[in-house]
């Protein structure tokens, strides 16, 4: 191993890669403590949790434990819910099932729906994720893309507040890339594009289902729909035809503490073939029994990981009864939930470790359900080098895990775990106060990276993290990443860490089944290598035997929860090994066994005879077991929790020569860390029709985005608009112009205009004429601008002078831009016209060879002193600061944003 290694550039990389492989702990021959984060996720603590449309449940609203889902539809007839009081009372309490209720779609359009929901509210129940959404399809059958009313929704969210879970987007991601993706011409598109094409598919699906939703995501593309604001929780059906579960929850995790939104476990009792059902056997289509679908040992051990996971919501898809009496799926989920009620919840899961992903990757499972095709991305793109390392990775934290629902016997639902199920996957938006809170951050795909991304690693690196990155990132990070004497950085060669394998038959890049998928490509073995060490190093508790999968949960210093899963067919040694100090004692927290000996345990292709027995030493194949481990810690670290910094507030980037605001936000995932507001041109909104403008508002007004309309660019006498009468007909069309933009403005949200004076006009009018003709034009346009309680904003460089026309034109809804660039400390006279300040208008100037200002829109980061900034914005603290620059690249964007956030305010 070598010493920490700075990069300074990656002209330096090629020289060190043979040392870089895996770097050590500052103190050479000392182990470095486990770092490890010990609080649950508190969505109002996010700093998008009020700017969000939809405020996310916390834990205390689930009554600070994991609830349990139930009852997945009424009996409806005529319009009516029919009996809903005896079921509930059945579900909930006869048989203690969960108080979390999913039902359909039906009820939404029965008559009685305000009773259900009083019935539910004064049992205290939650009503959760109503599914049955298909788009595209007509009304005719069960299946189709209903249309409620919204004031349906209005009703359940005034009766229900937070116990109103939302409606379901559930498993919409897997069908959009079976069935959209590839229609979206041209299919071929960059990322970015592919991404604002599933944005722009499930912004409508979500405004057709009331902009307040679950998600149950059916591939990982759980981090997109979150990014929205309007989820409440986030979670996958486990099982079914479904992917691996604990990389499913990787993506889920991650994605619910990016972005403020708890996560949920479900899993069904379908598989490829068939269903588990008690009361009935036979085909339709499908096979199904008490012998066919998921196995009850996989039913239970993912609903076991799904509590140690740490989500507020866990259950069954369905099979709960055999007609009055609890079947064997109702039984495990009957003692899941008296097994939380005794032991209460398990602590908090720990996973040290984050992957990385570009926010635009659109990465997901090499093969899946919903197409044959293998190894793409965003349903289109092939993987690239990058994409087979995010695989790579996956792999070696959960081995086989591509084999997930393609074999009859169950593998790769869950998979043994080497170093413990101990990842979450973050996309590259991720706030430095998350990444801080993991021990290694490994970038584990191809980024589009920059100036900011670059200050992100190297503060996480400076805050103590360990960070693993492809040589090929390297290039792409503006100064390059220096090691620190708290943190560590590792390098992994050979571009991405791959070698992409020309011996494989194009032939074997096939889905089939009970087959594994043949690999295009190897990590490499200095990668593997220094990937093993590090990953080893993260764990806390290990399984001896290299066939089980661990979770770990700590209550406290030195009292954990650790979870012990054997996910193949035969009996295995158990011993527990500790990393954190020596165990002082072990308690096993039994697990109802009864289901071991009911039909359909395991899947019908093995042998329940080899599965041996539960012992001191042993456990039986397909069971899991959980424990609470108390050790003499040591070596341990906790992370010390920092609540983030509140989102900044009257901060505005100008948006110039645009098509669509909207995708000018998505196109800078980090937008909101940085800015609340926008200026835009005034011409989007003349040149565009009304109703156009407040189709694309719907979205803007959720993302709670303040809007600036700039009239500057306009106002200049000739050839476009003025503000002086000296041509009757032309004053006409541009007054016109004008109260066309201001009528437009609420349309698109906006209550903020901003607008110039021009010169003097050459001949016959007066400079007395022209001051007159501009009091008087401005008079009109604040009369009505009022009219839609619209401020206006006169951009002026002398404050001074422009205190005098606020003074002339008297109207209340009219104050001072003041333009910063080029001026000095502000006087006595600026001091005294403070109150009339109401924008900052932040930017440069540039200087020619002679000396001369030629440009008043630069970028503030290269003016270097920003003291005079200071002074000034201090006048008039929360007016908004507006950047009025001119901008070249995102990094220029990024770095006056930086300097925005050092200004005193």
């Amino acid at each position: 191993m070598s010493r920490p290694v700075c990069l300074l550039a990656a002209a330096f990389v090629l020289c060190i890669l043979e040392t870089a492989i895996a770097a050590e702990p500052a103190s050479k021959g000392q182990t470095p403590p486990h770092r490890v984060y010990g609080r649950l996720l508190d969505p109002r603590e996010h700093p998008d949790y009020d700017r969000r449309a939809v405020k996310p449940p916390s834990w205390d609203t689930f009554g600070d434990r994991t609830q349990f889902m139930t009852l997945r539809g009424f009996q409806v007839k005529d319009q009516t819910i029919v009996n809903f009081a005896a079921d509930l009372e059945r579900y909930t309490r006869q048989y203690e099932l969960g108080d979390v209720i999913w039902p359909s779609y039906e009820i939404l359009f029965a008559k009685n729906l305000g009773e259900l929901a009083d019935e539910i509210q004064r049992r205290g129940l939650y009503l959760f994720d109503i599914w049955g959404y298909v788009p595209g399809s007509g009304p005719g059958g069960y299946w189709q893309a209903y249309h409620a009313d919204p004031k349906t929704f209005a009703m359940l969210e005034s009766k229900l507040g937070e116990r109103w879970l939302g409606t379901d987007i559930g498993e919409q991601d897997g069908r959009y890339i079976g069935g959209y993706s590839g229609m979206l011409l041209p299919a071929s598109a960059s990322r970015q594009e592919q991404y604002f094409n599933f944005q722009r598919h499930f912004e409508r699906m979500g405004d057709e289902l009331g902009n307040k939703h679950s998600t149950l995501v059916s591939l990982n593309f759980g981090h997109y729909f979150l990014k929205e604001g309007t989820y409440t929780l986030i979670g996958a059906e486990a099982a079914q035809g479904l992917p691996n579960s604990q990389v499913y929850y990787t993506f889920i995790r991650g994605a619910g503490k990016q972005y403020g939104v708890p996560w949920f476990g479900n899993a069904s009792v379908w598989n490829r073939w068939g269903y588990k059902n008690y009361e009935a056997s036979g085909k339709d289509g499908v096979e199904f029994g008490p012998t066919k679908g998921t196995s009850l040992s996989l039913l239970k051990r993912l609903l076991y990981s799904h509590i140690l996971y740490n989500s507020v919501s866990v259950g069954f898809e369905s099979g709960w009864f055999i007609k009055d009496q609890l079947s064997p799926i109702g039984h495990i989920q009957q003692s899941a939930q008296r097994w939380v009620r005794q032991h209460g919840q398990p602590g908090t899961m720990v996973t040290p470790v984050a992957l990385l992903l570009d926010f635009y990757s659109g990465w997901t499972f090499p093969r899946h359900l919903y197409t044959a095709d293998v190894y793409r991305v965003w349903g289109n793109l092939p993987y690239d080098a990058g994409d087979y390392l995010t695989d790579a990775v996956l792999d070696l934290l959960y081995p086989g895990y591509q084999d997930a629902s393609y074999f009859h016997d169950e593998s790769g639902f869950q998979v043994a775990t080497p170093y413990g199920d101990i990842a979450d996957c973050l996309l590259s938006d991720a706030p430095q106060w998350l990444l801080d809170r993991y021990a290694v951050l490994v970038v584990a795909g191809r980024l589009q990276a920059g100036q900011e991304t670059r200050d992100r690693l190297q503060a996480y690196v400076d805050h103590g993290g360990h960070l693993v990155l492809p040589e090929a990132i390297l290039p792409r990070l503006p100064g390059g990443i220096s090691a620190t004497g708290r943190g560590q950085l590792t390098i992994l060669p050979g571009d991405f860490a791959v070698d992409i394998r020309k011996d494989i038959d194009p032939a074997a890049l096939a889905s089939h089944t009970d087959q594994p998928l043949a690999k295009p490509y190897a990590l490499r073995p200095d990668a593997r290598q220094a990937l093993d060490a590090i990953f080893r190093q993260q764990q806390l508790f290990a399984a001896e035997s290299p066939g089980l999968s661990l979770i770990t949960c700590r209550k406290g210093p030195g009292q954990y929860t650790v979870g012990v899963a054997n996910n193949g067919w035969r009996e295995l040694p158990l011993k527990l090994v500790s990393f954190c100090g020596q165990i002082e004692s072990l308690e096993e927290l039994s697990l109802d066994q009864a289901e071991r000996q009911a039909a359909g345990f395991a899947p019908e292709c093995v042998d329940v005879k080899t599965l041996g027995q539960n012992t001191p030493t042993t456990i039986a194949g397909g069971d899991v077991r959980i424990f609470a481990v108390r050790v003499k810690e040591s070596g341990v670290e906790e992370v010390v929790h920092t609540a983030p910094s509140p989102r900044p507030k009257g901060r505005v980037l100008p948006l110039r020569k645009i098509v669509s605001v909207k995708e000018q936000i998505l196109a800078r995932p980090t937008f909101f860390q940085h800015f609340d507001g926008v200026v835009i041109d005034w011409r989007y909104l003349h040149e565009r029709e009304a109703a156009a403008l407040e189709r694309e508002s719907h979205w803007l007004k959720r993302q709670g985005l303040r809007i600036f309309v700039d009239l500057s660019s306009g106002i200049n006498l000739y050839p476009d608009l003025r503000l002086v009468d000296n041509d009757p007909p032309e004053y006409a069309a541009s007054t016109a112009t004008m109260a066309d933009v201001i009528a437009k403005m609420p349309r698109i949200g906006s209550h903020d205009l901003i607008l110039r004076l021009h010169r003097a006009p050459e001949n016959n009018f007066t400079s007395e004429q022209t001051r007159a003709a501009f009091d008087k034009t401005l008079k009109k346009l604040a009369s009505q601008a009022a009219e839609h309680q619209v401020t206006l904003y006169l951009r002026t460089s002398d404050v001074a002078d422009g205190s005098h026309i606020l003074d002339r034109v008297a109207s209340k809804n009219i104050r001072l831009a003041v333009s910063l660039a080029g001026l000095g400390a502000p006087d006595n006279a600026a001091t005294a016209v403070k109150e009339k300040i109401g924008l900052w208008l932040v930017a440069a100037q540039r200087r020619d060879v002679a000396g001369r200002v030629y440009d008043n829109w630069a970028p503030i980061h290269e003016a270097g002193n920003h003291d005079a900034l200071g002074h000034w914005t201090a006048l008039a603290p929360e007016a908004p600061l507006a950047l009025d620059a001119l901008y070249d690249s995102p990094d220029e964007e990024y770095r006056d944003a930086a300097v925005l956030e050092t200004l005193v305010r």
